[in-house]
């Protein structure tokens, strides 16, 4: 199955919560970040090549992409 490509727009989306949710599903996806100046796409496929890619996982990836980034906001000083 062909990777899946999701987008994060950098208005909203951290780099660096894009990669920690990469590494923090590592163990169920493979991810391959490809940075863009205004957004940050990742292709993500399956952990085993002739599994079928669970559209729910993808999207269970973007919301943790969303509370890291908002996290990671919170926790910095203004």
């Amino acid at each position: 199955m062909p990777p899946e490509t999701v987008a994060f727009h950098r208005s909203l989306y951290r780099a660096d919560a894009v990669e920690a949710a990469a590494q923090a599903y590592s163990p169920l996806l493979t991810c391959e970040i490809v940075p863009h100046p205004h957004e940050i796409a990742i292709r993500v496929s399956p952990r085993e090549p002739a599994s079928e890619l669970d559209p729910e996982l993808v999207d269970a990836f973007g919301n943790h992409v969303l509370f890291e980034s908002i996290r990671r906001e919170r926790s910095e000083p203004p």
